[in-house]
């Protein structure tokens, strides 16, 4: 599933291609080490290049590349996707995969989509089948629901990549090719009140697949306001590890120099202790 073929008579259709650029070169003081800088900031978002290409069809094609990938990870690409689509229906080729609000398990593989709604109610209904290939993340996995969602993952090493798992670790110490669960269930929930947008998530990781992945519970609940008629965003997040009994406590702010460029400082508390500061300098064109 390395590729994905176009369908028949696409490439003599007249696409719009729309190339973009998104820089977050961010640097970082931890409690352990005195600074570093990297083009990826600590919630695991990268540094990309790349292209969004829509055809006459009605049909969809990205592709990104990363500026840097991260050590010891479970993706060890700098391809961040490459897919094409019909939005609402379907997606083929490398993709972030469905699963809750994306804050805990968050990973990329080659996958098939399927998107549709169930009859009750009529619940959205998003569903993968991925393959990242031997010791990497490989499976079944889903979500269903709108505001309110379920979601489940099954089969081989999932919560492996540095966007996994994010708030409760650095991203570099992710687990890598060989490890994470075989199964993970999620209930995720969101609101909004006025300028405020409140969500919450709890994923539960079981049949680890090694001794060293134990079964764990964590959750992650986090509040995003914006001032109106300014161009300042903030997100204040609680994360708990139930199973360690660690608490992580984020406060990061989102200050909009202009269409183009946005500084991002953020601090990240474990218990009482200072963990980690960074500031990240957001351009996108």
């Amino acid at each position: 599933m390395s590729s994905f073929a176009l369908p028949s008579g696409l490439m003599a259709q007249s696409p719009d291609v729309a190339p973009f650029l998104e820089l977050r070169p961010t640097w970082q003081v931890r409690s352990v080490k005195k600074s570093l800088f990297h083009y990826y900031d600590q919630s695991g978002r990268y540094s990309l290049v790349g292209a969004r290409i829509v055809f006459e069809t009605g049909l969809r094609a990205y592709f990104a590349q990363r500026f840097e990938k991260v050590d010891n990870s479970g993706d060890p690409e700098t391809v961040d996707e490459y897919y094409i689509e019909r939005r609402g229906h379907w997606r083929i080729g490398k993709q972030y995969l469905p699963f809750g609000r994306r804050e805990i398990l968050h990973s990329t593989a080659p996958a098939i989509r399927v998107d549709t709604h169930v009859l009750v109610e009529d619940a959205a209904v998003t569903l993968a089948v991925c393959d990242g290939g031997s010791g990497r993340t490989r499976g079944a996995i889903g979500r269903i629901g709108d505001r309110y969602g379920l979601s489940f993952a099954f089969g081989d090493h999932f919560g492996i990549q540095p966007t996994d798992l994010a708030p409760f670790k650095d991203i570099e110490n992710g687990p890598g090719a060989g490890r994470g669960y075989r199964m993970a269930l999620g209930v995720d929930a969101e609101t909004q009140l006025g300028s405020t947008i409140l969500g919450g998530e709890y994923v539960t990781f079981q049949r680890g697949a090694t001794v060293a992945d134990q079964d764990k519970g964590v959750s992650d609940l986090r509040m995003r306001f914006w001032v109106p008629g300014k161009p300042y965003r903030g997100t204040v997040a609680w994360s708990r590890d139930w199973t360690e009994r660690r608490d992580f406590t984020v406060l990061e702010l989102e200050l909009k120099a202009d269409d183009h460029f946005t500084y991002v400082p953020r601090i990240r508390m474990e218990g009482m202790s200072f963990k980690d500061f960074s500031l990240s300098a957001v351009v996108r064109f």
